[in-house]
């Protein structure tokens, strides 16, 4: 991501069309058709900057581009949450490894500044109340993150694994609301649980490569004596921390889009 040229607009990183699709190894026209798609849900101000006209003019002779650039009439600017919403639309494992590494090395970079010693009394008594003011944000913040340290430790060091129906009660206690039908439509769909044959619900090759996963098998007697075999799908230890993570993510994702 230090290769992008760097474009400031309202006192914030933004990103061209071009650049977008670069980073995200599509083409201009999909980041287009993604944004014509879906755009009731990008506002204008929030997700990106519409410029034409003068006010077009003015940012493309302030800056320096490459000639492709020097006759377009309108030019759309995307902003993180753009960025975001783009890598919701593409939705593939390229594009949310990319849009992280852009959050951290593009968008993230402009908010570093140099460190300067307060120059009189003023100055450090204001920084003074701002760091205290800071510590105990952090305070807080640790001890609301305590709670799921302590099950993601009590977890990876326990070899009791679960169902389903008691992982989506986990998730639901860490602040995603999901119940077990849902829980296991979303398992289905995102390639984790078999979604159909004689094996649908149970894990995935993946799943099992994994070790998210497995199955346990047992053996049930009916009434006229004769038997047969039951296939259970069990999250073991890793998965419960890895699901309870995952949705957690995506809780954090939804916030940040509203």
């Amino acid at each position: 991501m230090n290769e992008l040229q760097i474009i400031e607009y309202q006192n914030q990183r933004v990103l061209l069309t071009s650049q977008l699709a670069e980073c995200y190894k599509t083409d201009s026209k999909v980041i287009h058709k993604n944004f014509e798609r879906n755009k009731e849900r990008f506002k204008e101000g929030k997700h990106y900057y519409l410029l034409n006209g003068i006010e077009l003019s003015e940012f493309k002779t302030t800056r320096q581009f490459d000639g492709s650039l020097k006759r377009v009439n309108q030019l759309y600017l995307w902003t993180e949450r753009g960025a975001f919403l783009h890598a919701k639309s593409l939705n593939t494992d390229k594009a949310w490894e990319v849009y992280d590494s852009l959050v951290e090395h593009y968008f993230k970079s402009r908010e570093a500044k140099p460190s300067m010693l307060p120059t009189n009394y003023k100055e450090a008594l204001l920084e003074l109340v701002a760091q205290v003011e800071e510590n105990e944000k952090l305070e807080l913040e640790n001890k609301e993150l305590k709670p799921k340290a302590q099950f993601a430790d009590a977890v990876s060091t326990s070899e009791n694994s679960c169902l389903v129906g008691e992982l989506a009660k986990i998730i639901k206690a860490n602040g995603y609301d999901i119940g077990q039908k849902r829980l296991f439509e979303w398992l289905r769909e995102n390639g984790y649980l078999m979604r159909k044959g004689e094996a649908y619900n149970q894990p995935t090759q993946k799943s099992m490569d994994l070790g998210l996963m497995k199955i346990k098998k047992g053996v049930r007697q009916n009434p006229d004596g004769s038997s047969i075999t039951t296939v259970t799908t069990k999250i073991t230890g890793k998965g419960q921390i890895y699901f309870v993570n995952k949705f957690m993510k995506l809780k954090e994702r939804r916030n940040f889009i509203e």
